[in-house]
């Protein structure tokens, strides 16, 4: 049969998105009915799809069922009710499949792809940053233990060399002062 399920209303925070074809950064450039897709930001992780089965005179015998691949594989029953809500989704793509079945009829099904964007300091250029700073910090961090050492070397050097040098002294004196007796 052919597929007769159509999502007619996508909610987010309980409140209708509004379509925003001249904004291709919108949640919605076309009316839900036509989107196949749905891309949403980190913190867009609560909302409600509304769909309905177009096949009339057994829509009210209709069983409904769903599954979010990628989150949970398990059919989920929702009986009568043609509203399904998700809340605090992680991160991640996700395919939506609604299933609609009639007593005696085949199943019939529709699939949404939902991906849900991670947070920026949770993205894959931001984990390079920090691998690049921390580099830098150990390079750092490095380079000042590497420069604290010489100079703690070069003060023993200069001490040892003093005392060398004081040592020499004495014994030039004590050489001069008996070599004169």
């Amino acid at each position: 049969p052919k597929n007769n399920i159509i999502i007619k209303n996508f909610k987010l925070f309980d409140n209708d998105v509004p379509i925003k074809p001249e904004e291709p950064k919108s949640l919605l450039t076309e009316s839900i009915l036509f989107t196949e897709k749905i891309q949403l930001n980190h913190d867009q992780t609560n909302f409600s799809l509304d769909f309905t089965n177009l096949n009339y005179p057994f829509a009210s015998n209709t069983n409904y069922s769903y599954s979010l691949e990628g989150y949970d594989n398990h059919w989920i029953d929702l009986k009568n009710s043609t509203r399904i809500n998700f809340s605090n989704l992680t991160p991640g793509d996700y395919t939506l499949k609604i299933k609609a079945q009639n007593q005696g009829n085949p199943a019939i099904f529709k699939d949404l792809k939902i991906t849900i964007l991670p947070p920026i300091w949770k993205t894959i250029p931001a984990f390079i940053l920090y691998i690049v700073v921390f580099i830098f910090l150990f390079w750092i961090s490095l380079n000042y233990y590497a420069e604290r050492i010489k100079l703690q070397n070069s003060l023993v050097f200069e001490q040892k060399q003093r005392q060398l040098e004081n040592e020499l002294n004495e014994e030039r004196i004590r050489f001069y002062t008996g070599f004169s007796h």
